[in-house]
């Protein structure tokens, strides 16, 4: 876990008295909103008021992890990979994306209308931000990733133009050691390295209640088509398995007597489950490798077929041999096994 100061320096806000700060997380999984919940909970605890937007599962979190704080709920943001082609897949959500970015922009500048807003910190909403204020992103996906070079081009073209509004852009992460690759690569000269953000605080164990801990988040219906993988190869395990769904939605899959389900988790429930299990499963996401990568845990990542910063983040951490991974396509009992 990184120093908060180091945080409240690069904010520019040591020195500062109670603010009113408007903050908002993207909904992606669950992935921004765990690792938003430790500068969110620092910066009440330092004494400002801290208004909250997010929608989604991600809104859910931080309701259950905050409760009695201030929340407005967003436009939903329907992101799915439904296609294995980049460009059917850029092409189908650029109209969604664009209209999420406007949508944030018209509440942001809604809100500082009737309330005083002294901040405003957007974790990777690039729309999130308001002229006449100071704007500060949190992000480690500087550097977009594609297979073809062509869409890696246009799409960090287009980036550029969004992070070029923002003050101070903020990035999770080593700026020597970095856990995110050639993610956080950046020419901006506004770009503060604040180290890793965790929302993991593991007590001591000896003792596993569980052999396997899977931990699920990430768009539909990708989350669903793992979760269902999961649940059939835990059937087949002798040891108890937990499973943390990352959704309040219903399941519709038959339960094996071996299997824990859990739908969300807050932090110290969260904490206990992964320090009771042996070996944790979960997406390559960037938020799950920066609470694992301390661990002395098992650890396997499973990156989202299409996504290709989970594949790049799956490729750049296979040849550091810190984790192990395993390809969705080749999901299996013996697949997982260390």
């Amino acid at each position: 876990m990184n120093d908060k100061n180091k945080i409240w320096q690069a904010l520019g806000i040591q020195n500062s008295s109670r603010l009113t700060i408007l903050y908002g997380v993207l909904n992606w999984g669950l992935g921004h909103a765990s690792r938003s919940l430790p500068i969110i909970r620092g910066l009440i605890n330092s004494g400002h008021r801290v208004l909250i937007a997010s929608d989604g599962v991600a809104l859910q979190l931080l309701e259950k992890s905050l409760p009695g704080e201030q929340f407005y709920e967003l436009p939903l943001l329907d992101i799915n990979y439904q296609s294995e082609s980049e460009w059917k897949n850029v092409m189908s959500q650029s109209l969604n994306l664009f209209r999420h970015i406007q949508d944030d922009r018209r509440f942001v500048k809604k809100i500082c209308e009737t309330e005083n807003i002294d901040l405003v910190i957007s974790d990777h909403r690039l729309g999130f931000c308001v002229k006449g204020k100071e704007n500060v992103l949190i992000c480690h996906q500087l550097n977009l990733k594609a297979k073809s070079k062509l869409i890696e081009s246009a799409i960090n073209r287009v980036q550029l133009s969004f992070l070029s509004k923002f003050d101070k852009i903020l990035v999770p992460d080593f700026e020597n050691h970095r856990l995110s690759g050639e993610l956080s690569y950046s020419k901006l000269k506004n770009v503060s390295f604040i180290e890793p953000l965790s929302n993991i605080s593991l007590p001591d164990s000896s003792d596993f209640k569980y052999k396997y801990l899977a931990i699920l988040s990430g768009p539909e219906p990708k989350r669903t088509i793992l979760e269902t993988k999961l649940l059939d190869i835990f059937s087949q395990c002798e040891d108890s398995c937990c499973l943390v769904r990352g959704t309040e939605n219903a399941i519709n899959t038959e339960i094996a007597s071996n299997i824990t389900i859990y739908n969300l988790c807050k932090k110290e429930e969260l904490s206990n489950l992964i320090s009771q299990s042996e070996s944790l499963i979960a997406r390559c996401g960037y938020s799950t490798i920066m609470d694992f990568y301390s661990t002395i845990k098992k650890v396997i990542l499973i990156p989202t077929p299409g996504q290709p910063e989970q594949e790049y983040l799956a490729t750049w951490h296979s040849q550091k041999g810190i984790f192990k991974i395993v390809l969705e396509e080749n999901l299996s009992l013996k697949s997982i096994e260390y």
